[in-house]
């Protein structure tokens, strides 16, 4: 099974770059074995951008799952798929009744020390009484305001898979009383609220600068993007900068072995390369081994046959390579 996240500046179906997006797929994937294209930051049309790539992609379905979010963060991600089955597809809500509960906190512990600073100062009362007013007008984020994890299961013909996309609040998004900004504290609560999901991999644009643990999620979920680099465009160049804001999460199951990667569409593309997963476990893996090791021992069987290659002398260049052949 093979997923790709890619977030794609603000699309829709008027001006998705439909061929970019494909072409970057088309090199860095499969389209033979089973596929899931996952699409962030759609903000209409997203049935238009689904079919649309659907068929540039050959692929056999797409939908588009509305992920929430307040007046200026609502989006979709558009799912697309090949050689495989959509099974399931929704959102988790679970995670918003503790990341409100985390900034209720913060928001109260604020507005204690407020009033606490105020009591002790000299300050004219009536300066006081407005600052603690300005502290307590200070509403706590309401999660609301943030799009939700979309949730998929797919079935490629022998075993189901359940995936989860995540598009965080914004890198500086954040309050004067917070001592964290939103996206880690986000992170934090999807992570919690997500763990009793059993998913395979979970993707997306998590908005969080610098490193994170490698193992999250009790072990169960690993970050397998660390080597990947930046996942985001300079301004001022077309090349990749050092923000990797773009990860993936796999369970233990697949972290070893699967084949993690970027796609890159170019700057026109979007301000963000994709990620993509191979999912892979041991066996998968030894089965591709056989597999090249059988095709490259038929290739060489079929050149031992050649004129050139049949010395039958003792100590000839082509003995013992009829003989590795042979056996």
């Amino acid at each position: 099974m093979q997923i790709i996240s890619w977030n794609i500046r603000k699309n829709n179906a008027d001006n998705i770059p439909a061929e970019r997006i494909s072409g970057a797929v088309k090199e860095a994937i499969d389209l033979k074995k089973p596929w899931v294209l996952a699409i962030l930051e759609n903000t209409s049309g997203g049935d238009g951008v689904g079919g649309t790539l659907c068929g540039q992609l050959q692929g056999s379905w797409s939908r588009t799952v509305p992920a929430g979010g307040g007046t200026h963060t609502k989006e979709n991600v558009v799912l697309v798929g090949g050689g495989c089955i959509l099974k399931d597809h929704g959102v988790d809500t679970s995670w918003q009744a503790m990341f409100g509960g985390v900034h209720n906190l913060q928001y109260f512990s604020h507005v204690a020390q407020v009033e606490h600073r105020t009591s002790q100062s000299r300050t004219r009362p009536t300066t006081n009484a407005r600052t603690v007013e300005t502290a307590r007008n200070e509403a706590p984020w309401d999660p609301s305001k943030c799009r939700n994890p979309v949730l998929i299961e797919v079935n490629d013909g022998s075993r189901d898979y359940k995936f989860g996309f995540v598009h965080s609040p914004g890198p500086q998004e954040g309050v004067s009383y917070s001592n964290q900004k939103y996206a880690q504290t986000y992170f934090t609560c999807i992570m919690e609220s997500l763990q009793h999901r059993n998913l395979d991999g979970l993707l997306g644009d998590f908005n969080i600068y610098g490193s994170e643990p490698g193992r999250l999620d009790d072990g169960k979920l690993q970050d397998v993007s660390l080597d990947l680099g930046g996942t985001t465009f300079k301004k001022a160049t077309d090349s990749v900068g050092d923000s990797r804001l773009d990860r993936a999460y796999l369970t233990s199951r697949f972290a070893l072995h699967s084949k993690i990667g970027l796609v890159n569409g170019g700057k026109e593309a979007s301000d963000h390369v994709g990620v993509s997963a191979e999912l892979l476990t041991c066996g998968d893996r030894w089965h591709a081994l056989v597999a090249a090791a059988s095709s490259s021992s038929s290739e060489l069987h079929l050149m031992d046959t050649e004129p050139d290659a049949m010395d039958t002398s003792d100590d000839g260049p082509g003995s013992d390579a009829m003989g590795m052949s042979d056996s």
